[in-house]
């Protein structure tokens, strides 16, 4: 069984059209009434659950009352030609937002940076927001750029050089025993091909 509504101070009256809801496919429009008592056993549950998650809603911001009754006082005293520049201006924005996304998503920025950067980026003027939008994909570029030239500048300078003694540079015959055999660990090829070329001289 659905909860009740939960009636303000001022009463509501329903809107009925005068005119019956006709529908673009010529199907009868739909009367609760007429439904199966299972869809109608649904769709109560489905306004019990859309019910109790506005309680809770509204239990978390005790001022969601006043705000929403405010908005929609705001809304009644515009005129047409007001909410219609309000709709353009929404539309606009969503647009601009859009387009933005997706020349950051081709700037190489993923979806959760994204979303935190439209803010800053996307306003009504659809050249203003592009122009943005490319800077920050400019700047974006050039910062990771950057940062991975200095990373690889900071792992090359951290790279393992191996030192070699001075006396290897001398020829093989010249090298003393504990140089030959520095070289057998430091430069074992050059080792066996000194010493194969040096036992064929004897």
């Amino acid at each position: 069984m659905a909860e009740p509504i939960i009636e303000t101070k001022e009463p509501v009256t329903p809107v009925v059209p005068k005119t019956p809801v006709v529908k673009e496919n010529g199907a009868k429009p739909v009367v609760f009434s007429e439904l199966s008592p299972e869809i109608q056993k649904y769709i109560d549950q489905e306004r019990t659950k859309a019910s109790k998650t506005a309680r809770e809603n509204a239990s978390k911001d005790p001022d969601i009352l006043a705000k929403v009754k405010q908005s929609v006082e705001d809304e009644a005293k515009l005129t047409v030609e007001q909410l219609y520049a309000k709709k353009l201006d929404e539309l606009t924005i969503h647009e601009n937002t859009l387009n933005a996304k997706e020349l950051l998503h081709n700037g190489g920025l993923d979806d959760d940076d994204i979303t935190d950067i439209i803010p800053l980026i996307v306003s009504k003027d659809s050249d203003k927001t592009k122009e943005n939008a490319e800077k920050f994909v400019n700047a974006f570029n050039s910062a990771v750029e950057k940062n991975v030239s200095t990373q690889m500048q900071n792992k090359l300078k951290q790279t393992f050089k191996p030192k070699t003694p001075a006396s290897i540079s001398k020829d093989f015959k010249d090298l003393t025993y504990s140089e030959r055999l520095e070289l057998s660990k430091t430069d074992p090829a050059r080792f066996k091909i000194e010493s194969t070329a040096s036992s064929a001289h004897i």
